[in-house]
């Protein structure tokens, strides 16, 4: 039994109705995009269709937490509520599990109750969490560390939802609320994958105050610019522009986001084929400081590939980047408003361009307010085509050692840039 056996008396910013409601908006939004129209999520009570299972009184380990899993899914779904306590779950029963790690079932929202997991040992797991091809889950009010231990891809980390290539239907209503982690060591903590070889898509995602703590030894390698090593990885496997059709992840809301990432690459990575998404509000300091090298993908927030369509980076905070506070390339239809970068330090450009802000390549992309301060370069704006239809309107850039904006085209006779009311030496 966990040393505290009873209910928190307090809810630090619960699901809000977690499955009913982002249904509610699944059937609301289709007329228009999601960007344009989202609101801040409220706190209120977890709630899940079918029954409620207590974690805590009939076991503690991984052995019991299955079971009690298994008691949710033969009721078709519903609330597994832990006791509240600190519980050591054996890295050695978790690989044991083997790669979904603890299935989670469709309708199933799983309450931490203000508890604490330990990952202890030194095996390899793949995920604790696995949640593939089925809707409504979530997750909330859990603190979880790992034991940051992992060799590659599909390993060492916290959760994936996930599409796989042999679904038959699509998934949607996926939600974190109020869950920090610590420690981990895997290309996406949080790992939110459309592997599907049709059009089916993953909708409406919602990852509200997630906290991500990394420590020593969390990158899964430095040095290598095609490893990632993030807190949050939304993916699609639709990487090549043919597929633009298939394997969409669509209305994935990130807010309250607040990452320590000196020892790790990434705060948020969106890649290949996210549409109509936000990220509101993160805070990411030290993005790769420790983790990375000088130009190997150490950028607080990524917008990459040629498939992501309409996302908006709202009122970021980011503090510290090596390479880039945001990069996004590819795409189109971007829009970051109000971004605070500082501190950008690294240089290094003969693989990628380096800047608080760099805009590579991406059509239709718009950049307006904030400031911009004490980067090498402040923005980056790499042009494309005859038509990028890119814009910078009252930005702020302040103290860049290099350049305040930098305008660079891909080839001769490019254009589509313009650059209103901005402070900022341009290079």
């Amino acid at each position: 039994m966990p040393p505290d056996d009873k209910f928190s008396p307090t809810r630090r910013h619960l699901l809000t109705g977690a499955l009913g409601a982002v249904a509610a908006l699944a059937a609301g939004s289709a007329a228009t995009s999601p960007v344009s129209q989202l609101k801040r999520p409220q706190p209120g009570y977890p709630q899940a269709p079918g029954g409620l299972v207590v974690f805590g009184d009939d076991g503690t380990d991984v052995a019991a937490f299955v079971n009690a899993m298994a008691r949710v899914a033969a009721m078709g779904g519903g609330t597994l509520m832990f006791r509240r306590g600190v519980y050591n779950w054996s890295s050695t029963d978790l690989k044991a599990l083997g790669h979904p790690g603890m299935t989670v079932p469709a309708n199933c929202t799983i309450d931490g109750n203000g508890s604490v997991i330990n990952v202890t040992g030194s095996d390899q797991i793949y995920y604790v969490f696995t949640a593939t091809d089925v809707s409504r889950v979530a997750v909330a009010d859990l603190k979880v560390i790992g034991n940051s231990v992992s060799t590659g891809y599909n390993g060492g980390a916290f959760m994936k939802f996930a599409l796989s290539p042999t679904a038959t239907a699509g998934i949607d209503s996926f939600k974190l609320d109020t869950v920090e982690l610590q420690n981990f060591k895997a290309p996406g903590w949080i790992f939110v994958y459309n592997e599907s070889r049709s059009n089916l898509e993953i909708q409406h995602v919602r990852i509200n105050g997630l906290r991500g703590i990394s420590r020593p030894g969390n990158s899964l390698d430095p040095e290598d610019l095609g490893a990632h090593a993030a807190v949050i990885g939304i993916n699609s496997a639709a990487w090549e522009p043919d597929d633009a059709a298939q394997a969409i992840v669509r209305d994935v809301i990130v807010t309250g986001f607040c990452a320590e990432a000196t020892h790790i690459k990434q705060g948020i990575n969106f890649e290949s084929n996210v549409r109509d998404s936000e990220i509101r509000g993160a805070v990411v300091h030290n993005a790769g400081l420790v983790g990375g090298k000088d130009d190997t993908g150490c950028y607080a927030l990524m917008v990459y590939g040629a498939n992501n369509r309409n996302i908006r980076i709202t009122d970021p905070v980011l503090i510290s980047p090596r390479d880039n506070g945001i990069y996004a390339v590819n795409g189109s239809g971007l829009a970051i408003t109000n971004a605070t970068v500082r501190g950008q330090t690294s240089n290094s450009d003969w693989t990628l361009p380096k800047a608080g802000i760099s805009i590579n390549s991406v059509r239709d992309a718009m950049v307006s307010g904030g400031t911009l301060s004490n980067n090498v370069t402040d923005l980056y704006l790499g042009i494309r085509g005859t038509a990028a239809n890119v814009s910078v309107e009252g930005v702020q850039c302040n103290g860049a050692s290099r350049a305040g904006i930098w305008l660079q085209g891909s080839a001769a006779n490019v254009g589509g840039a313009t650059i209103n009311r901005s402070a900022g030496q341009c290079g």
